[in-house]
This record gives C-alpha cells, sequence and structure tokens, in this order.
C-alpha cells in the first residue's frame, strides 16, 4: 500500500535548474530565435503556422539543430507519434502544436525550472537568518523545500482552495439548470464532495495527495510508462500530474495523455447500467479542449508531450491502444463528477428529517449510482495490458458507482483478485500484480460477466 507522503519522503532525487544556467539557456535559445527569424522571413513561401510551430520547436527542446529547411518531418520532430489523428467521431491531438494561436492565453506561472529556482534562491537565503526546529523541513535540502513548495502551490490553485472566501462551493446536481453555489467550505472541499468555482478539479485533497504519491513510487521504483487520464473536466488532475513528473523526473521522456469527450459524458446507449443514463445533459460538465489546454498553459505545463484525445471513449481507446506502448498510471473519472457521496450523506440526513433547504440539499432525479459502466469498460479492455507491473489504476468513483460493478466484472471473467485499496469516502485504487491476456471478444460482443 502506497501511504500519504510526508515532508521526510521528498527526496526527488534531483536538483533545480541554476539561476545562471537559466540565463545561458535563456541567451541560446534567444539567439536561435533570432536567427530562425531572418530564415523565415527570407522565404515567401513559408507560412504563419509554420514559424509558430517551428519557434515552438526550439522553445521546447533548444538542443536541436536548426536546418533553416521548411520540412514536415522537422517541424513535427518532437511528436511521440504523428499527429493529429482525425476519426469520424474523435481526436487525438497536441494543442501545442494544432490548437489555433488566436486561442491561446496568456501564461500565469513560471515553467517548473524557473520556479524551482527561484525558490530555492529564496529558501538558501532565508535559511541562514533561522534555525528550523521542524525535523522533517530541516531534512530537506533547499531543491526538495522548493520542490514541496512548488507541489503545494499547484495543488491549493488547481483544487480552488488558494481563493478561500473568494472561492464558491457549487453544489453537484445533474440536469441543465443553473448550479446553486454558496460560501466556500474548506472541509467539504478538501473531500471532494462539491464542485469548484474557481479551480479546475473537483478532486479533493486525499486523492490530490494519492496521484502525488503513486506517481512518486513508479518514478523511485523505474515502472515504466506514461500517465493517463480518462475523465478530465478542466484539467486539474492531469495538471497536477504533469506538474509532478517535471519536479520529480526532470527530463521526463513519459507522456501524459488528457482524455475527454470535452463536450460532457455520453448518454450512455448501450444500457450496460440502469445509472448510466442521464448524464449527458449537464453544462457544468461539458468543458472544450480549448479551455483544458489553456489551463496547461496558464500553469506553463503545455509542452510536446501532452497528448489530448478528444471523443467518447468507445472512439478513442482504440486508437490510443495503438499508440501507447506502456503506461505507469491509469487515472480513471468517467463521469468527471464526484456527487454520489454527497447524495448518499443527503439521504441519510434526510431520513433523519433534516430541513431540505440548506446548501447540500437532495440532488433530485440522480440515482445513488452515478457513474458510467459502459466508459469504464471501454478504458479497461483497451488500455489495461498497456500498464505496466507494479504500475497503478485510480478509479475515481468507486464506492456506489457502476464503475465499481464494471471492475469487478472485469476482474471475475479475467481471473485476477487485485486489493483494492481505498483513498477517501468515494475513490480507490490498485496495483497492477499480474499480466493477463484482455478477452477482448466480450468487449466486441458486449458480455462483461
Amino acid at each position: 500500500m502506497v501511504k500519504p507522503l510526508s515532508l521526510t519522503q521528498w527526496k526527488c532525487g534531483s536538483s533545480a535548474a541554476g539561476f545562471l544556467c537559466g540565463l545561458g539557456l535563456s541567451f541560446f535559445v534567444g539567439l536561435q530565435l533570432i536567427y530562425f527569424q531572418f530564415q523565415l522571413c527570407g522565404n515567401s513561401a513559408t507560412t504563419t503556422q509554420f514559424r509558430r510551430e517551428a519557434i515552438r520547436r526550439i522553445a521546447d527542446n533548444p538542443k536541436l539543430e536548426v536546418t533553416g529547411q521548411h520540412d514536415e518531418k522537422v517541424v513535427h520532430q518532437n511528436r511521440p507519434f504523428p499527429m493529429p489523428i482525425h476519426g469520424k467521431k474523435y481526436e487525438i491531438f497536441q494543442p501545442l502544436f494544432d490548437m489555433d494561436e488566436s486561442k491561446k492565453n496568456a501564461q500565469l506561472f513560471l515553467p517548473p525550472k524557473e520556479f524551482l529556482g527561484t525558490f530555492e534562491e529564496r529558501i538558501t537565503w532565508a535559511r541562514s537568518m533561522v534555525q528550523i526546529n521542524d525535523d522533517e523541513l530541516r531534512g530537506l535540502s533547499p531543491a526538495e523545500h522548493a520542490a514541496l513548495m512548488y507541489i503545494d502551490i499547484i495543488k491549493t490553485f488547481v483544487s480552488g482552495r488558494v481563493f478561500r472566501q473568494a472561492e464558491l462551493s457549487v453544489q453537484p446536481e445533474l440536469g441543465p439548470n443553473l448550479k446553486v453555489a454558496g460560501r466556500f467550505q474548506e472541509n467539504v472541499r478538501d473531500g471532494g464532495n462539491d464542485w469548484t468555482f474557481a479551480g479546475e478539479t473537483m478532486t479533493g485533497q486525499k486523492r490530490l495527495d494519492n496521484v502525488h504519491a503513486l506517481l512518486k513510487d513508479v518514478i523511485e521504483n523505474k515502472v515504466l510508462g506514461d500517465y493517463i487520464e480518462t475523465g478530465v473536466w478542466r484539467g486539474g488532475s492531469s495538471i497536477l500530474a504533469k506538474a509532478l513528473l517535471e519536479v520529480l523526473e526532470p527530463n521526463s521522456r513519459r507522456l501524459s495523455y488528457v482524455c475527454d469527450s470535452f463536450m460532457g459524458l455520453p448518454p450512455g446507449e448501450k444500457k450496460l447500467a440502469v445509472s448510466d443514463a442521464g448524464w449527458d445533459n449537464t453544462p457544468y460538465l461539458e468543458v472544450s479542449s480549448d479551455i483544458v489546454a489553456n489551463n496547461f498553459i496558464k500553469y506553463g505545463l503545455l509542452d510536446s508531450k501532452v497528448v489530448f484525445a478528444k471523443g467518447f471513449f468507445n472512439e478513442t481507446m482504440p486508437t490510443l491502444a495503438k499508440k501507447i506502448s506502456s503506461l505507469s498510471v491509469m487515472r480513471l473519472d468517467v463521469s468527471s463528477s464526484s456527487s454520489c457521496y454527497i447524495i448518499y450523506i443527503e439521504l441519510i440526513f434526510c431520513c433523519m428529517f433534516l430541513y431540505y433547504d440548506n446548501f447540500f440539499s437532495p440532488v433530485r432525479g440522480v440515482h445513488s449510482q452515478g457513474d458510467m459502466y459502459e466508459s469504464t469498460v471501454d478504458v479497461l479492455y483497451h488500455l489495461y495490458d498497456k500498464l505496466s507491473i507494479g504500475g497503478y489504476v485510480i478509479m475515481d468513483d468507486w464506492f456506489g458507482f457502476p464503475s465499481k460493478i464494471a471492475c469487478e466484472d472485469f476482474f471475475d471473467v479475467h481471473g485476477i483478485k487485485p486489493e483494492i485499496i481505498p483513498i477517501d469516502g468515494l475513490s480507490a485504487y490498485w496495483k497492477k500484480t499480474d499480466h493477463i491476456q484482455i478477452q477482448y471478444w466480450r468487449y466486441e460482443q458486449s458480455k462483461f460477466k
């Protein structure tokens, strides 16, 4: 079982980029950009899109040689595989290269390396004037202390907790009606039992800490594979995972897959679970790929190792399965919702004859099982064999959801019994310990039991 991280576990195994090194790198990249701009200006056949992609290519990897050749192969040298891929109902692409430049917003955060370098200097300077009595913090190097600061800042921003009384707690409720938003309650947010107003994730503190702990574990134990999240809403958990990879494994070659319909949930047409119906008409859960990509940009984390898969999972997973070599962590949030736990608690309150007009009043017209069986099997049957031994599956919606039933059916037909480890009252995870041969015919015939 992977335990929550303590400060003494913050041994990142890496040092932050130095300030002088950063200046030298910036100077080097600047010279390349100036040189390349002169090359582009002399060629009228060069398109605006090529210029943008070439500049991004150099900025993303300044070690690449500038040849001046306007070859598409050179432009896309940093792509992990040829993209964009367009299907009838899906698209796999990289926002760094493929997103319309006019739709990109400003970057608000320093990239991780610059942040770490800046705060490592601050910590070194401040430590020279104080005696630290906290044993855990005293045991950290300035680089490790800076890394802890950075990750905690990202956690508080993506969860919306950083905004404190300027933040709102949005009442989880399905349907097209306007949502009720009340005063922010930090204890509710910590458990992931409301919807954020200004943040990027509904995931509570325990689940964010779990992503941190599991990524740290696979990196330290050299478990091969990329990170994938299926169901990202505004992208907050994927943003945290990307930040962790940058800090815990500098120069990591691991990809971050960001998978969502980016237009809400599917209608549950296969009717694999009664409660699969009714999730496809909630605008608050419908977030476009441009918004999610801009959230990555805001935190300085959009690079050539971030891949978006846009479409329902029955459309995107078959193609991704052919492109992905291995995975180390799979995080499934196939409803991008956290309402079930609240509903359960509220029903208990109702039975105790509490009033209905408090802020967290019962959510009407919603089954107690709210997650999607159909989306869960779409992911498991296509990607589970890509998960490395020692890797992890995180189920954001487990207790009381049909996704739990989908997983248990998957276990039964494949003869495995992984140890399910609770994260909080809603979510759980398990570690892969056995190779299995996926019975894909079951998926093709919808025979999951």
